[in-house]
């Protein structure tokens, strides 16, 4: 049956613990983004049943899908107020920038006897979310003294919205505000998450910096690239998912439509309509 896609599940395994090998190797987890595969639960749970133990979605409705697979769930988006409830009962984790939705996830968590973990988002100039540092100095004492949710990182989305990518300089900045945050309000974040696949090239160089210990990837492990800037990553597979279909029509053509006669076609149906 025409049109299918062809996925080689081994290969995207083998992506998948090379990539922990190298996270292994620089003292780091990774995150790893399912939402390209839309659903496809054998797929999920294949990757979990070989070593992957955190997966990350941003549709709610995957993550109930995903219910029994035995893994740390992440919401890789800011949550929505109306969707609080869910959030709490499908994730054990979402990432997070404005403080009404944190509230909103802690009275959800209160009524569900859970406690439910955070990782604040840190606007590093890709504009896709996340909070200023001053913004981060204002709520940060406010979600301490909420009961059932536990501020367990920082976070920063690059390559995403405004294809900002991950340098030397902004990920020490990512280090700086961490720190001074810790010592301002005398707590420690255990994970931050210093981006996406984009940030492999980086991961694979040793050029991280130590505090950074968490990536959330997707297009590295299930396709074998490097986003944003488009290179093939060398030691993983690629052509992990081909698109097979049948050719309807086989013929050269000239390049450019016949406008005249196009326009024509719409006047007079404009016309009829009138």
């Amino acid at each position: 049956m025409y049109p299918a896609v062809e996925i080689n599940l081994s290969k995207i395994i083998e992506n998948a613990k090379s990539m922990k090998k190298i996270c292994e190797s620089q003292n780091k987890t990774y995150c790893l983004v399912t939402k390209v595969v839309s659903d496809n639960k054998e797929i999920v749970k294949a990757l979990v049943d070989n070593g992957v133990n955190c997966i990350g979605e941003s549709r709610i409705e995957n993550l109930i899908s995903y219910e029994d697979i035995k893994a740390e769930k992440w919401l890789i988006r800011i949550p929505m107020l109306c969707e609080t409830q869910d959030v709490v009962k499908y994730s054990d984790v979402s990432l997070n920038s404005e403080l009404d939705v944190i509230k909103a996830l802690n009275e959800a968590a209160i009524k569900q006897n859970k406690i439910h973990k955070i990782i604040l988002m840190y606007e590093l100039g890709d504009l896709r979310e996340g909070c200023s540092k001053e913004e981060l100095e204002k709520i940060i004492p406010q979600i301490l003294e909420l009961s059932n949710i536990k501020l367990y990182g920082l976070g920063t989305n690059l390559s995403c919205y405004g294809a900002t990518i991950p340098t030397n300089e902004n990920m020490n900045e990512l280090v700086c505000v961490v720190e001074e945050l810790e010592k301002k309000f005398n707590f420690k974040f255990e994970l931050i998450s210093g981006g996406n696949s984009s940030s492999f090239k980086m991961l694979k160089n040793g050029e991280l910096p130590s505090r950074i210990n968490n990536l959330r990837v997707g297009e590295s492990i299930f396709l074998g690239n490097v986003p944003c800037f488009e290179e093939p990553i060398l030691e993983f597979n690629r052509n992990n998912f081909i698109l097979k279909t049948q050719i309807i029509e086989l013929k050269e053509k000239a390049s450019v439509p016949r406008r005249k006669a196009l326009c024509r076609f719409f006047w007079k149906n404009t016309n009829i309509c009138r």
